[in-house]
């Protein structure tokens, strides 16, 4: 069933460090925890307010919605990794959230193609993290080599898709979560019976858990 969303956070659209992006929450220099969320394709980033107000009601942590560069995050082919400017964006916007807080309390959330671009973030810049939420995406079969040998320090990541034709097919997700998991991820993956735009409850809930574990 579509549910509607009845709020939305207060945010504003700035200069981020080197990017713009749409900042809402608790003030990013205060050392809360923070989120980065990717949209997807034919997404806009404001369009992904709306699920930043349900993971976080109370707003006590800051959230920042990179937009994606022209071309988009990924290329036309699974079979090349994400586009490299894809990449420094969200490079750009971790490197200022990290300024004031540890990797720990950073939680990076990703629909579709953001999806794609927060699993191959996570993997070219391993480390232990607050968690790492990818929604119908998964890592791209170019960027599977970029998975090994690394090592994500039991990072939380939640992997969710379904079977509609729109979405990451979920052999992809369960490749993906493979990978993760040889990685030292600690992996949970959702096979969702809806669609996975709009965020289903159940995957809300666990998002929402993920951050508050990050608050205590």
């Amino acid at each position: 069933m579509l549910r509607l969303y009845m709020r939305v956070i207060k945010a504003s659209r700035i200069q981020f460090g080197t990017v713009e992006a749409w900042v809402g929450g608790a003030p990013p220099a205060t050392g809360c925890a923070a989120m980065v969320v990717l949209h997807g394709h034919d997404q806009a980033a404001s369009m992904l307010l709306p699920l930043c107000d349900e993971v976080d009601p109370d707003a006590s942590a800051a959230a920042v919605l990179p937009e994606a560069p022209p071309r988009g995050w990924c290329p036309p082919s699974p079979e090349w990794p994400v586009r490299p400017e894809a990449l420094a964006i969200v490079d750009a916007v971790t490197d200022e959230l990290l300024k004031h807080r540890d990797p720990d309390r950073l939680l990076l959330i990703g629909i579709a193609e953001g999806a794609c671009l927060a699993a191959e973030w996570l993997v070219r810049r391993p480390g232990r993290y607050g968690g790492v939420g990818c929604l119908a995406g998964g890592l791209l079969l170019g960027a599977e080599d970029a998975a090994k040998g690394v090592d994500l320090q039991e990072t939380p990541v939640l992997l969710s898709s379904s079977r509609s034709p729109y979405e990451t097919p979920l052999t992809r997700m369960e490749r993906t979560a493979d990978l993760l998991t040889e990685a030292n991820a600690d992996v949970v993956t959702l096979r969702e019976p809806m669609p996975s735009w709009p965020v289903q409850p159940r995957v809300v809930g666990l998002l929402r858990q993920m951050l508050k574990d990050l608050e205590r």
